[in-house]
């Protein structure tokens, strides 16, 4: 939800280490350039981007947390099973969001 209104907008992780329970990664997302969205940091459009991130799965073997590098925006969720995580995430300030996300592995050939 982005200034009170529902939207939907693709996303994609990529996770590019892991050690035991801790893991870093970069998602990417983009917006229709029709929602008028603004970085958190209130410049202009942002309608595409990516942020770094770091994470850990919990000692319950499900649940995890993600934290952006360099942004303050949160995501914690859990495993549904070996290939799909229920997300959600949000940030705080004047441009503040919170989403809900389904993600669902890509096996690469």
């Amino acid at each position: 939800m982005i200034r009170g209104e529902q939207i939907e907008w693709p996303l994609a992780f990529d996770i590019n280490w892991q050690e035991g329970r801790f893991f870093t990664g970069t998602y990417f997302w983009s917006v229709d350039e029709n929602l008028g969205v603004q970085e958190q940091s209130g410049g202009g459009a942002t309608l595409s981007g990516e942020v770094r991130f770091q994470g850990v799965i919990a000692w319950d073997n499900s649940s995890i947390i993600m934290v952006d590098l360099g942004d303050t925006g949160t995501v914690s969720g859990s495993f549904t099973n070996d290939d799909t995580l229920q997300l959600i995430g949000y940030e705080a300030g004047e441009h503040a969001l919170v989403a809900a996300a389904i993600c669902v592995r890509s096996k690469g050939d």
